[in-house]
């Protein structure tokens, strides 16, 4: 699995997931699955040991689930906006792009808001 899928799933828990919210909340929700995906179908084409695809698979099948553990909330500021667009930003990246860790300009002004904080 490439560094930047982790780096994704890192960007989510850190601040971008959001309990209690439906636009944000659905938003995280769908980048983890599709990162899943992506990372499933990338893992799946490297030439790995089993005991390690196994492990990777694992932990890849539980990283949407442990969402669910993180409480962040952002209130509805120029931040929670900006973390709400870069979401729906990578949400229509290829999982290529995903896996490249391409930023969005919606999320370099994510990046930029949070900094700002």
């Amino acid at each position: 699995m490439k560094k930047s899928a982790a780096m994704l799933f890192g960007l989510m828990v850190s601040g971008l997931s959001v309990a209690g919210d439906n636009n944000l909340e659905q938003a995280s929700t769908q980048l983890c699955s599709k990162i899943q995906a992506c990372a499933q179908a990338d893992v799946a084409k490297q030439k790995i040991p089993d005991d390690l695809r196994e492990a990777l698979t694992s932990m890849l099948g539980q990283m949407c689930a442990n969402l669910d553990s993180y409480d962040t909330a952002i209130p509805d500021t120029a931040l929670y906006h900006a973390a709400s667009a870069c979401l729906e930003s990578m949400n229509q990246q290829s999982c290529q792009q995903l896996l490249n860790g391409d930023k969005t300009p919606e999320c370099e002004q994510y990046e930029a808001v949070a900094n700002q904080q």
